[in-house]
């Protein structure tokens, strides 16, 4: 574990992205679509440091199998 708070390492994970992987639809690209899954995923209290920990897991999820989360973003 870092010193790093979780929603820093939360924020730094969302923001490297590489959203050229993939197209868009008509709500985003893929950074938005993770974003948006990681939150709505996302435990605990809101905005909460565990809340961030389980953001961040569940956006590592999605990012690891974004063509299967995500099939209309074609690369």
């Amino acid at each position: 574990m870092t010193n790093q708070s979780a929603k820093t390492r939360y924020d730094a994970f969302i923001a490297s992205i590489d959203v050229s992987i993939a197209g868009r639809d008509q709500y985003g690209d893929l950074r938005w679509h993770i974003e948006c899954s990681a939150e709505a995923n996302a435990t605990g209290d809101n905005q909460s440091e565990e809340w961030f920990e389980s953001a961040l897991e569940s956006a590592r999820m999605c990012a690891d199998d974004w063509k299967s989360f995500y099939p209309q973003l074609k690369p």
